[in-house]
Parts: C-alpha cells; sequence; structure tokens
C-alpha cells in the first residue's frame, strides 16, 4: 500500500503529522494483516522494521544537499524523522506484530472450548526427528 499511496506520502505540501498518520492507518495494517498467526523470527522482525524505518525516512524527505557526505545526510533525515515522530508516535512494527500475537492469544484463552484452544492442547504421540524443533508461532508469547 506504501507504493499506492507513494504520491501522498511523499507530498511536502501536506502537513507531516497528516502523512504519518495516513502511513499509521494505511500502510501498516495492510503489512501486519494475518502475521499474528504465523511464526515469524527475529530476523524477518529485523527486515520489517528496516522496511518500516526506510519508509518513514522517505516520508520525512530524504534529500541530499549538494557538497554533503553521505553520513551528514543521514544523520539530518534521521534528526527531521525523529523530530516528526515525537509530534506523531509510530510503533515499531516488530512490537505491534507482538501485540497483536499477545492479543490473540488472550482471545482465544478466554473461550477454552473452542478450536484454537483445543488444537493447542492437542498433543501427538509421535517421537521428534532429528534437529532442532520447528518454530511455533507462540514461541515469542512466552517472552512477551
Amino acid at each position: 500500500r506504501f507504493h499506492k499511496h507513494r504520491s501522498r506520502l511523499l507530498n511536502r505540501h501536506v502537513d507531516i503529522k497528516l502523512r504519518l498518520k495516513l502511513f499509521d492507518t494505511v500502510v501498516t495494517p495492510t503489512m501486519l494483516f494475518g502475521l499474528a498467526t504465523l511464526p515469524v523470527g527475529k530476523s524477518h522482525l529485523r527486515q520489517m522494521d528496516a522496511t518500516q524505518r526506510r519508509m518513514l525516512r522517505s516520508i520525512a524527505g530524504w534529500v541530499r544537499l549538494k557538497d554533503e557526505d553521505w553520513a551528514d545526510t543521514t544523520r539530518r533525515v534521521n534528526l527531521k524523522l525523529a523530530n516528526a515522530l515525537a509530534n506523531f508516535p509510530v510503533k515499531v512494527w516488530s512490537q505491534r506484530h507482538l501485540e497483536r500475537q499477545y492479543d490473540m492469544a488472550t482471545n482465544f484463552a478466554r473461550k477454552p472450548e473452542s478450536w484454537p484452544m483445543r488444537v493447542a492442547r492437542w498433543r501427538v504421540n509421535l517421537s521428534r526427528g532429528q534437529g532442532r524443533p520447528r518454530r511455533k508461532w507462540d514461541d515469542d508469547l512466552r517472552n512477551f
């Protein structure tokens, strides 16, 4: 959805608070839709956060001035983004993903006879194969 609304998100004639609000209400839910049911690893969470930061930097206005180092440009854009996020904070996608996963798990736990709780309690008496056990979607909930 970011590229669909790119012209609105990158329009400098529109206040940055409104652009961040559009990003938070349209792009973020689209990105996180359905992820609460999947086992997302740490590397994928880092990639999601990096993608979010890249999008937010482009919203803040990534323009390199003449005779400016890349390090100075990066510092200036990050400072501009930090000031914008101080006025309208946008949560990090990995944190939001964990909150959604926790909300879904508590919703399931309130209904002990629902099918997700039955599946969670179901144990199969099979021997485990070699190697590391596969990642489950509720592994992050224990650490949250």
